[in-house]
């Protein structure tokens, strides 16, 4: 397949980490340590210029690796990126360019997290490393909005 055939006027601009922290009092990685993975997708849309859509993405990842037989034997990675997306608005339409950025922009964000946390986790153990597993952002966006509808219902609402 041609692949300018499926191409998307949706523009990554660039991403930034906007925080990193990192404790471990691990060693190594092994095979019956439990992980607790955390994955937030927060967008913003903000003024657009004259012929161009802009959107912010922000990704909010915590990753706790712990070992259950000792005590505090932990290791955490909190990592946040900010993506930056574009697109012409003569190429579609605000609410496309917002999903777009939602699900496209979610899935590259997403990508891009995993590699810094399998990097930065493979220079702070002595053996292992954390691996991310893929996420289906669409089910994502399905699972968040069916629990803010539940809190709603329950007169709470989730903390952002």
């Amino acid at each position: 397949m041609n692949i300018n055939k499926v191409c998307s006027d949706l523009e990554f601009v660039n991403c930034a980490i906007t925080k990193l922290e990192v404790s471990n009092n691990l060693i190594a990685i092994l095979p019956d340590d439990s992980f607790d993975i955390k994955l937030k997708f927060l967008p913003y849309f903000g003024t657009n210029s004259s012929d161009e859509y802009h959107g912010r993405l922000e990704i909010s990842l915590s990753v706790v690796v712990s070992r259950d037989d000792v005590d505090d034997s932990t290791a955490e990675i909190e990592l946040d990126m900010d993506g930056f997306f574009a697109a012409p608005k003569d190429s579609m339409s605000e609410e496309e360019f917002k999903s777009m950025v939602a699900l496209n922009g979610g899935a590259a964000l997403y990508g891009i997290a995993r590699g810094k946390v399998e990097g930065i986790s493979s220079m702070i153990f002595a053996d292992g490393k954390i691996v991310l597993p893929f996420v289906n952002v669409m089910e994502y966006y399905k699972q968040a909005e069916s629990a803010d509808t539940d809190s709603k219902k329950r007169g709470t609402r989730k903390k952002k």
